[in-house]
């Protein structure tokens, strides 16, 4: 596996680059979320796709020109981290980190059944400061929000111009899908999983 990933921040949302996230998503949820009852990876699906294309930063690491992890920012806060299987611990999803904190990320939200991302956040120096019992959908998995402590990696920001126009707002990921949840459910489908 390559050690060096090269980092693309994605403008363009082509069908293309979409559906390449799409399945990346889907590779690395059924490799780290057994916990999703049986058809949960399709019930959240297109919230995943409808985030690709939406989020207001998405970018890649990618290793012989394929993405091997990709991340979407929006404000302050991580909304989405994902990698492929095969470059789980290799060295990606560190890379995209590293650049989302000279950006200024200070928080993210992380499935508690996961212990493997909390794992990771914690060892970037992200604490939990609240649980929710539920998930945005009103769904079963309780939700981890992590965030850096005052002063952590403050010098890094403060140096990083593209930190200041970053700092603003905070929108979680799964909140931001749930605009659509709430739409879709106002036009008297019901998009409740169990």
């Amino acid at each position: 596996m390559p050690e060096e990933f090269m980092l693309h921040e994605e403008t363009e949302r082509s069908d293309a680059l979409v559906a390449e996230l799409a399945e990346l998503w889907e590779r690395s949820v059924r490799a780290t979320h057994n916990f999703l009852a049986e058809g949960g990876v399709e019930f959240y699906k297109p919230y995943a796709v409808e985030a690709i294309k939406c989020l207001p930063l998405v970018m890649t690491a990618r290793a012989d020109g394929k993405a091997a992890a990709f991340m979407g920012i929006t404000g302050a806060h991580l909304d989405a981290l994902f990698a492929a299987p095969e470059y789980f611990g290799c060295g990606a999803g560190a890379a995209l980190m590293r650049e989302a904190l000279a950006r200024g990320v200070r928080s993210v939200d992380v499935n508690e059944q996961n212990p493997r991302a909390r794992r990771f956040y914690e060892k970037h120096g992200f604490q939990i400061v609240s649980r929710r019992k539920t998930d945005d959908c009103g769904n079963p998995y309780p939700i981890l929000r992590m965030e850096l402590p005052e002063g952590k990696d403050r010098q890094r920001q403060t140096n990083n111009p593209r930190a200041f126009l970053t700092r603003g707002g905070c929108v979680l990921f799964l909140r931001f899908i749930s605009r659509y949840i709430r739409n879709w459910n106002r036009s008297g489908l019901s998009f409740r999983y169990s």
